[in-house]
């Protein structure tokens, strides 16, 4: 029983250690000159007022609208201020937990935050890693309005942390129809590749 408290004790103290030091690591961009990206826009895209709320700084914000599909684009940005790069994926995938339950508005689990393969992350966003997360019925401010998030995080070492998501009402904006099918033409398929780190 205590070999057992022991370890529950230093798990504990283990992730503690590694959410104060993604907290060290990344800190909310407070001017363009800090954060080096581009913003693809498409014709869907109506760049839009972003709405204050107490769950995570929004840098940009987009509406959406794609036939009968709407929702919202929205990307928050932190700067990366680490130098050492041997915990850094590990910094950012904590950093997008903690982001993840705040813009849920409930305790995420971390199973539900699934990485991308650092490769693919690199050849389409020119970044070192990312992770997604789906999310049903948040009930943060944040999400108000709508019942689905689908929400990316990208990483890139001197730059830092984009989290970029997609906000929608009806689950056919991510490309299911209510047979269950898939579509590949839906509001958030083609409007996926919204941005890139520059070099």
């Amino acid at each position: 029983m205590k070999k057992h408290l022991i370890t529950i004790l230093l798990l504990l103290a283990a992730a503690t250690t590694f959410a104060e030091m993604a907290k060290m690591r990344f800190t909310i961009t407070q001017s363009p000159e800090e954060f080096n990206i581009d913003y693809i826009e498409t014709p869907d895209m109506t760049l839009v007022e972003s709405k204050e709320n107490p769950d995570i700084a929004v840098t940009r914000t987009y509406k959406i609208k794609k036939g009968d599909e709407e929702g919202e684009l929205r990307y928050s940005l932190f700067t990366d201020t680490g130098t050492d790069e041997s915990n850094a994926k590990m910094q950012a995938y904590i950093w997008s937990l903690v982001c993840t339950k705040n813009i849920a508005g409930y305790d995420f689990p971390s199973k539900g935050l699934t990485p991308y393969g650092d490769n693919d992350v690199k050849g389409e966003f020119n970044g070192d890693c990312g992770f997604n997360a789906f999310i049903k019925s948040p009930t943060s401010k944040y999400a108000e309005g709508y019942n689905y998030i689908y929400a990316d995080f990208f990483y890139k070492k001197g730059q830092g942390l984009v989290v970029r998501s997609f906000l929608f009402k009806d689950i056919s904006f991510a490309g299911v129809n209510p047979d269950g099918t898939t579509k590949s033409d839906s509001a958030l398929f083609t409007n996926y590749d919204s941005f890139k780190f520059f070099d």
